[in-house]
């Protein structure tokens, strides 16, 4: 009898798991994408997706990229965004997931590069140069992650460059409604506070708060 309700509890989940793909989007994708058989891309409820001509998804082998994960006991779900055009590439190393709500926005050539068991939870990565997220990241909800300014600023006649790369490594976790702004290169195991705008390179193993963010902590880890 115990084996018996486990089968139906598993195959309950099964179920659920399955009634919240969106098919018709997956297969979609999948004709633009044409990952390789060892790798799994799905989108499950509905979401915003536009690859233009001119850009790619690249699927390493063995990898996932999941779009629009939920809670699958949760009603209502909001779409992600998933939006890359002008000779914009997505790299997927290994395995991401994109929470409800969560945009990825590449645009004018720009790369970007996507770790192995990281996630982003109804935060907005946008991407113009180079923006490479590593192993083992948590980005928590309100998070944005921007290399670019998207308008040129003009200073005493001269334009400043307004992209530049951004460089995320192992085991960060991005606190909710932080922001990392262009040129930024965060070391491993480094934890970014809530609300904090960081706007100069980050050293392996802090904690950096504030606005511009400042490192308060050293010699840390998390898990």
């Amino acid at each position: 009898m115990n084996n018996l309700k486990r089968i139906v509890r598993k195959g309950y989940k099964y179920w659920n798991i399955i009634r919240h793909i969106q098919i018709l989007q997956t297969i979609r994708l999948h004709r633009v994408v044409k990952p390789p058989r060892s790798t799994s891309l799905r989108v499950f409820n509905y979401s915003h997706i536009n690859i233009d001509t001119t850009s790619k998804i690249i699927m390493m082998p063995k990898s996932y990229l999941g779009i629009n994960q939920v809670n699958i006991q949760r009603g209502k779900v909001k779409p992600c965004t998933l939006w890359l055009s002008n000779g914009s590439e997505l790299i997927c190393n290994g395995s991401f997931t994109m929470f409800e709500g969560s945009a990825i926005v590449v645009v004018n050539g720009g790369r970007l590069v996507l770790g192995d068991r990281s996630y982003m939870n109804e935060s907005l990565i946008q991407c113009a140069s180079s923006v490479t997220v590593g192993n083992n990241c948590a980005i928590a909800g309100g998070v944005l992650i921007q290399d670019t300014d998207f308008h040129t600023v003009i200073e005493n006649g001269i334009d400043k460059i307004n992209a530049k790369p951004i460089f995320i490594s192992d085991n960060v976790w991005i606190c909710a409604n932080a922001t990392i702004l262009k040129g930024v290169k965060i070391g491993k195991g480094s934890i970014i506070a809530a609300g904090a705008v960081v706007t100069k390179d980050v050293p392996a193993n802090c904690i950096v708060a504030g606005n511009p963010a400042k490192i308060i902590k050293t010699n840390i880890s998390w898990k």
